[in-house]
């Protein structure tokens, strides 16, 4: 081992020590003498092995493009160097100051606060991948490395942060097996069937177990028989219900039985992290009113009790996420708790709230009935606070581009009807936030836009029954479509994918009336293209997101196309389209 240390490496990396070594492998700390000592990790690949080599590459590959995509270099190590010689192939990565979870779980069961904090961050890595069309296959917790920040897990207040490694078995969605580690692979696995999600799913229920218990699940297979779920995932000592509920359905032999996405799995994370706070808050509140009943202030000390509780609940409700949660303490200093937590925020709790409704790229049905309840028919946020307008503008944003009835009218709507339904929703946030906002906002344009085209949708209805329909009506529903499309270029494909439905749906369905009012074919034709151009057609479908993708899917461009130009052939005025057909 000395003989290494110093030796340097392409002329740049010096051997610091060895970390590990395989049969064909070594990894090594090393200094970046580029860089000012930087510390890195070299893994050398002996050439001589071809396939090792070539998957090596891949795996390297795979990494930086996973590094490059998270924006938040939330999860992976950089790739910064890739050089090879004669017989060696060379990767420098960062150097992850930590442990594997494997060690550090040793067999001791992880506390339940800091076993949920760490399985959220599993699910939103293996999210990430899912999202790139990736499978991971093989997640276990000799994968993934605590980061050395905090040394003792158990203090107050300690949090745990996870890097992820190892990307060899990693594949694109739905293809064959390939390698796993017998503890915590799925039948479908060990069968040699193909795998997709859910597969990662069974995975990270297995890694779950190790966590939670301090031990293995047992191999998937005895001999030639695979072994059931019941056999493999025995829990024993106290185990939280919701966590051992959240394992069993993860681990299901039915692919079908299992959580169908790492989205529904973090709901379950979430609802369970919210039990666990809810139960270490009686518990407090118990015992302080014992405490205070032995002095004989009962009334007096344990309402102030109570009072403290709840801003500790309120703080432990903000500090996990749990949004929801918080909003209903509602204590009488929430801001000055807000604060004390986020000091360089100033969104509050309100839109942090929204914009986790976004993180899986859609409003659901739970989601809209707790924004009725609660904001809408309790009023929690006053319209004197500084970010009532806005945060009345994110939930009308949030109804127009996020909210999917998908349980409404037992899924058998219509594709305008859902539209009426998306619409009709937005309306009451949107003109609220636009009769409480300024033209200097950076909001309100967008605001104006949004409410002009809801509000215009929710009663056309209704005055074109009545012949109150005048014809300006269509052209500022027109302006409004021309300023909507420029929006068609957000970074967010979900968005973006909205935003072209909405123009797709209005100009199908309202083409005629722009036709005789002034509206050119040319001027319809053309944001019909730009949508093309953004969205894609088909089989050409340009967003990488799967809900974009499935919004985008639902596009049909050459029957709108067909409808615009049936309007305008044979008419006064011929190709240009510029005439008044009315």
């Amino acid at each position: 081992m000395d003989e290494i240390k110093g030796k340097i490496l392409a002329d740049r990396y010096e051997i610091d020590k060895q970390l590990g070594k395989g049969g064909t492998a070594h990894v090594y700390k090393v200094f970046d003498l580029g860089a000012d000592r930087s510390v890195r990790v070299v893994k050398e690949i002996d050439k001589s092995n071809r396939d090792l080599y070539e998957m090596a590459k891949e795996e390297a590959s795979r990494m930086k493009n996973l590094f490059e995509s998270d924006n938040s270099s939330r999860y992976f190590p950089n790739i910064h160097h890739l050089f090879e010689t004669d017989s060696h192939y060379y990767i420098v990565m960062d150097f992850i100051d930590g442990e594997s979870m494997e060690a550090m779980i040793g067999e001791e069961p992880m506390p339940n606060r800091i076993f949920l904090d760490a399985a959220k961050q599993i699910c939103s890595c293996i999210k990430f991948l899912h999202d790139q069309n990736l499978v991971y296959s093989d997640m276990k917790p000799d994968n993934m490395m605590v980061l050395r920040q905090n040394n003792d897990l158990l203090s107050e207040g300690s949090e745990i942060t996870l890097k992820f490694i190892d990307f060899g078995t990693t594949v694109l969605d739905s293809t064959d097996v390939t390698g796993y580690t017998p503890e915590y692979a799925a039948p479908e696995q060990f069968r040699q069937e193909k795998i997709d999600k859910r597969t990662d799913i069974f995975n990270i229920g297995a890694t779950f177990y190790h966590m939670i218990q301090g031990r293995k699940p047992l191999k998937v297979n005895k001999g030639r028989k695979v072994c059931s779920y019941r056999e493999r995932f025995v829990f024993s000592g106290k185990v939280d219900s919701s966590i051992k509920h959240i394992i069993l359905k993860c681990v299901e032999e039915n692919p079908d039985k299992r959580y169908q996405s790492c989205d529904e799995l973090f709901k379950a994370l979430c609802r369970a992290e919210k039990k666990t706070s809810l139960h270490i808050f009686m518990i407090t509140l118990a015992l302080t009113v014992l405490c205070f009943a032995g002095y004989g202030m009962l009334s007096l000390a344990a309402a102030k009790a109570i009072n403290n509780a709840t801003d500790r609940d309120y703080a432990e409700n903000v500090r996990l996420a749990n949004y929801e949660e918080a909003i209903k303490l509602r204590p009488e200093n929430r801001n000055e708790i807000y604060s004390s937590i986020f000091p360089k925020d100033d969104d509050g709790i309100y839109l942090k709230l929204i914009d986790s409704y976004k993180q899986d790229d859609r409003l659901d049905a739970n989601e809209s009935a707790f924004i009725n309840d609660y904001i809408r028919a309790r009023h929690p946020i006053s319209s004197n606070d500084k970010e009532y307008a806005r945060c009345m503008f994110e939930i009308g944003n949030v109804y127009f581009l996020y909210y999917d009835p998908y349980d409404w009218k037992d899924k058998k709507a219509t594709d305008n009807e859902l539209f009426t339904e998306r619409i009709n929703n937005s309306y009451y946030w949107l003109d609220t936030a636009l009769k409480n906002s300024s033209p200097e906002d950076d909001h309100y344009r967008r605001t104006k836009i949004f409410c002009g085209i809801c509000e215009f949708y929710s009663n056309i209805n209704k005055l074109e029954t009545e012949g109150r329909n005048k014809p300006e009506m269509y052209t500022d529903m027109w302006n409004d479509i021309e300023e909507l499309s420029e929006y068609i270029d957000s970074d967010n494909e979900v968005e973006s994918a909205r935003v072209c439905q909405t123009l797709r749906h209005l100009i199908s369905r309202y083409c005629d009336k722009f036709s005789k009012n002034n509206i050119t074919r040319q001027q319809q034709l053309a944001v019909i293209d730009k949508i093309e151009k953004k969205a894609g057609y088909g089989d050409d479908i340009k967003y990488n997101n799967e809900t974009a993708r499935k919004i985008a899917g639902s596009f049909d461009y050459d029957a709108v196309r067909n409808k615009i130009t049936g309007l305008y052939e044979d008419k006064k005025g011929g190709s240009d389209g510029s005439a008044d057909i009315g």
